[in-house]
């Protein structure tokens, strides 16, 4: 959603708790939800090193 989005929402007076409750809930599984993604892109990135490396390594078989 953005911080500045959710912080403007969440500062106005006519929100409901139940409805500021579950834009928190939603605001926390779409940061976990990125942290999971990055940490899944990091992996094949690494892993994609990792094969690159291993070819590199191999090549030098006869």
């Amino acid at each position: 959603m953005g911080l500045w989005l959710l912080e403007t929402f969440l500062s106005r007076d006519d929100i409901s708790e139940a409805m500021r409750q579950s834009v928190i809930d939603l605001e926390v599984q779409r940061c976990v939800f990125n942290a999971k993604a990055a940490t899944i892109n990091w992996s094949i990135k690494r892993i994609g090193k990792a094969l690159a490396d291993i070819e590199h390594a191999v090549s030098f078989q006869r």
